[in-house]
């Protein structure tokens, strides 16, 4: 079979890629190596507010209105914030995934579950895509591909877009969905710090409807057993622990990006989207926002220039520079936040103890977590408390 896009990876990026270039008549192919999309998906589940605003999500995914944030410092110290209209949602990966991938079908994109990808070739006038389904070996051909195949991207790889993933810019995340017996016990979104829960990272509880996902996520190099960690926030953590009390219905793993991959994610006939480009908050770890983003920008850019039949890396190019220009630079003030709050215990207490004490602190706060603010807003939103803070986490 031949497609004019073939897009591997039926994640928000890949399924949002293919609703536009559906929806704008060209034949799209994904190839999905789960039996549903979302199926296997480690994530807390919380959307943004960009999220739901760019994107229209539809109602039926939410789990439940995210009305209230708490952020926990290494040493317990607290702070929550509510607001009324909410700071975002919380959804299950496994419907919300589920749909995106629905909404572009109903576009007229077709969609392959429970095939792996085992070969990508880009040729001077088409690729060509090598899948196994039921056993069976499949293959197919295309004028462009998108890979939207997770961090891990084969699409990546095999094209040579990919050679400096690292254990420094690629964080393990584990999770638990668990049924607590007391479920009112837990705020809708809760963030823990400190590196007996997860080093240069944090611990979630985050509610759904009936049940909470609760999970870490932390850089690679950091970490030899993530499981214990998990286990410790569930069982040992003195706030933690006397909240959950109730049956694991699902454990799950996977690699996510937490860094900067740097490189090209554009070239003949091929591009990258979502985690296999590299696109996560390098701070909070949020990937679904920049994943349906660079999913668009991606669609859009091959929407172009499959009208001009010009799929060279030369009329590629400008999807790279669009997102370099939307997230390079913030992802680096990202990283510099990330080892100020994640990797200074001291100095993550003292800006939650100043948070306590300053409403304006705690807005930046929240503003952050939701992605209302930029990487760089947050830093110089923060600079005039930054100095004090440091000072007080040296000298006690």
């Amino acid at each position: 079979m031949n497609y004019d896009v073939i897009i591997v990876g039926a994640g928000p990026a890949g399924s949002t890629a293919a609703r536009y270039l559906a929806s704008k008549g060209w034949t799209v192919l994904i190839l999905e190596k789960d039996v549903y999309p979302g199926e296997k998906n480690v994530c807390g589940g919380a959307l943004s507010k960009r999220v739901i605003n760019n994107f229209h999500v539809p109602t039926k995914v939410i789990e439940r209105k995210v009305k209230n944030l708490t952020l926990v410092s290494p040493f317990n110290t607290q702070i929550m914030d509510s607001r009324e209209g909410g700071f975002g949602v919380a959804t299950d990966r496994k419907i919300f995934d589920r749909v995106l991938a629905e909404l572009a079908v109903d576009k007229g994109a077709i969609i392959q579950t429970d095939s792996i990808c085992t070969s990508v070739k880009i040729g001077s006038d088409s690729v060509e895509a090598i899948y196994k389904k039921n056993g069976h070996e499949k293959r197919v051909t295309g004028r462009v591909i998108i890979g939207a195949d997770g961090v891990n991207s084969l699409v990546a790889k095999q094209t040579g877009l990919r050679n400096n993933l690292t254990s420094y810019n690629v964080a393990i995340g584990v999770e638990y969905e668990i049924r607590p017996k007391n479920f009112d016990l837990c705020n809708d979104f809760e963030i823990y710090l400190g590196s007996n829960i997860a080093p240069a990272g944090y611990g979630w509880i985050i509610k759904k409807s009936d049940y909470i996902t609760v999970g870490i996520g932390s850089i690679l190099s950091r970490v030899k057993n993530p499981k214990l960690l998990l286990e410790y926030l569930v069982k040992e953590h003195p706030l933690v622990s006397k909240k959950i009390d109730g049956k694991i219905l699902e454990h799950k793993a996977a690699l996510l990006p937490y860094g900067l991959f740097g490189g090209k994610i554009f070239s003949d006939r091929i591009l990258l989207a979502g985690d296999a480009a590299g696109f996560t908050s390098p701070l909070t770890g949020e990937g679904i926002y920049y994943a349906m983003s660079s999913g668009e920008l991606a669609a859009d850019t091959i929407n172009q220039a499959l009208g001009e039949n010009n799929l060279s890396k030369q009329s590629l190019k400008s999807y790279q520079q669009q997102t370099d220009h939307l997230w390079a630079n913030d992802f680096l003030w990202g990283v510099r936040l990330r080892k100020f709050l994640f990797e200074n215990e001291k100095f993550a207490d003292v800006i939650i103890k100043t948070a306590q004490k300053s409403e304006n602190v705690k807005k930046i706060i929240a503003s952050t977590i939701t992605g209302e603010l930029t990487h760089r807003e947050t830093f110089f939103k923060m600079l005039p408390y930054l100095p004090y803070a440091y000072l007080k986490s040296k000298l006690g």
